[in-house]
C-alpha cells in the first residue's frame, strides 16, 4: 500500500507549539502543521489531553478557530483526537494526565465538547475497564468515531470486551502500564 504522507493521530503538539494551548491561534497552527508536512505528515488529528470540562472546551474552541484560520489547517486536519478524560485515574496508569479532572466515560461530555465544533472528535482513547466505557464505545462508533484503548489496567477480558463494542486501536501502546 502506498501513501502520499503519514497521518499522524496522536499529536499533542509539534515544533514548539502545544495544541493544548487555549490561546492557540491560526500562525502557531500553520507553523505547526508546515513543519509536519516537511516531515512528511500530510494530515493529522490534534489530540487534546485529559483537563476539566470547561478547560476541554476553551482548549477546542481555540483548536478549531486556528484550524479554520490556517490554510494548512483546512487541508491536513479533519477533526481531533480527545485523549482523556476517560483514562485509569491511578498513578500508574495516568501517565501526565490529571486523574483529578477523569471521570468516567460519558457520551453527553463528548456531544457538550463537540458542541459548535466546525469539525468533530474522530477518535477517543478510553481506559476500557471504566464502569460504562463499552457503551461509549458502541456510542462512539455509532457516530462514525474511532476508540482506542490507552492509559489502562485493562485485563484480557476487559481489553475483549471492549474489541467486541467496537474499539480498533491503542493510543501509544505500553505508555503509562504497571510493571508486575
Amino acid at each position: 500500500m502506498q501513501s502520499p504522507g503519514l497521518l499522524d493521530l496522536q499529536v499533542n503538539g509539534f515544533a514548539g507549539v502545544d495544541f493544548n494551548d487555549p490561546c492557540l491561534d491560526a500562525a502557531a497552527m500553520e507553523h505547526a502543521l508546515h513543519a509536519m508536512l516537511r516531515g512528511g505528515v500530510v494530515a493529522c488529528l490534534p489530540t487534546l489531553i485529559t483537563a476539566t470540562e470547561s478547560d476541554l472546551a476553551a482548549r477546542f474552541a481555540a483548536l478549531d478557530a486556528a484550524v479554520a484560520g490556517s490554510l494548512l489547517g483546512r487541508a491536513m486536519v479533519p477533526g481531533w483526537h480527545l485523549e482523556g478524560p476517560f483514562l485509569n485515574p491511578d498513578a500508574a496508569f495516568a501517565g501526565c494526565h490529571p486523574p483529578a479532572a477523569m471521570g468516567w466515560p460519558d457520551p453527553a461530555l463528548v456531544e457538550r465538547l463537540e458542541n459548535g465544533l466546525r469539525r468533530k472528535i474522530l477518535l477517543i482513547t478510553i481506559a476500557p475497564e471504566l464502569p460504562g466505557a463499552e457503551d461509549l464505545i458502541r456510542w462512539a462508533r455509532a457516530r462514525g468515531k474511532i476508540v482506542a484503548l490507552g492509559h489502562t489496567g485493562a485485563d484480557a477480558a476487559a481489553v475483549g470486551r471492549a474489541a467486541a463494542a467496537g474499539a480498533g486501536l491503542s493510543t501509544h501502546l505500553g505508555n503509562a502500564l504497571s510493571t508486575p
